[in-house]
């Protein structure tokens, strides 16, 4: 953040209302978010996926982390937990979601979902829950062999 607000310009007007600095790959809503973050703590989630965009670009790591903490906190799909810890780096998002499609009915998993995750990915995951569902079919229909000292227990 420090590197960001201590850039050197040639221009003395560049900051100013009239030419506002440019900064490119950031949206006038994403700076809001920051000040909001700053000033005030109930937030909607627009502001905490602009502040984790804004200082996952730049390497802000207190906002970084106080919007992932936001964030976790909430109710989100697993599709789009897995498609932001993805886009700025959450790994520990990743498994969690992963499970959650893995446990989720296929009729649960909307279009929106799909579109989330892109068809590549969905169909990897869908896979494997198909699968998971295989190997379960096959231990539940067979049963588990039990040491011989078992097999002599009389219950009292």
């Amino acid at each position: 953040m420090r590197q960001l607000f201590s850039l050197p310009t040639d221009d003395p007007e560049e900051g100013t209302t009239t030419k506002p600095i440019d900064l490119p790959g950031m949206q006038g809503e994403m700076l809001v978010s920051l000040h909001e973050w700053k000033n005030t703590r109930n937030l909607p989630e627009s502001t905490f996926l602009h502040l984790l965009h804004f200082s996952h670009m730049w390497e802000a790591d207190g906002p970084y982390r106080w919007a992932i903490e936001h964030l976790e906190a909430r109710q989100m799909s697993p599709a789009r937990r897995l498609e932001l810890a993805g886009r700025y780096g959450v790994d520990h998002w990743i498994d969690p979601a992963i499970r959650r499609l893995l446990d989720m009915p296929i009729a649960d998993v909307t279009v929106e979902d799909v579109l989330t995750l892109g068809v590549e990915v969905f169909l990897i995951i869908a896979k494997a829950k198909e699968e998971l569902e295989k190997v379960t079919k096959l231990f539940m229909s067979r049963p588990i062999p039990l040491p011989k000292e078992t097999h002599d227990w009389v219950p009292i």
